[in-house]
């Protein structure tokens, strides 16, 4: 019962979450949720990289809360956008598919 505490109104329990300074901090996941949710927003809007900042303005979170949380959907999203350039020709193969299967589709929709 050490690795949980008492997380007020949003939840009854939650799991104590390490941070990389030590200290225990709680983040239930109803308001990681809404820190997630609002850094996709922001992405979707146009700024790629938004700050603790720009999420506290769009989803009242604590800093406290948000840094944690934020940390690790960046390093997710760093680590999604390592991954190596796709090959020329494994683009036109996906290319190619998409196309016969779009060909597929308009003439199903003409035989109706």
């Amino acid at each position: 019962m050490d690795d949980y505490l008492y997380g007020g109104r949003e939840t009854a329990l939650v799991k104590k979450e390490k941070v990389n300074h030590g200290d225990s901090i709680i983040v239930s996941e109803k308001t990681k949720a809404r820190i997630i949710e609002a850094a996709e927003k922001c992405v979707l809007l146009g700024n790629a990289n938004p700050t603790n900042q720009d999420i506290r303005k769009i989803c009242r979170a604590s800093f406290s809360h948000i840094s944690p949380v934020m940390r690790e959907w960046r390093s997710l999203k760093k680590s999604e956008t390592d991954s190596p350039p796709i090959p020329e020709s494994i683009e036109r193969m996906g290319k190619t598919t998409i196309d016969v299967i779009w060909d597929a589709a308009i003439k199903a929709a003409n035989d109706r």
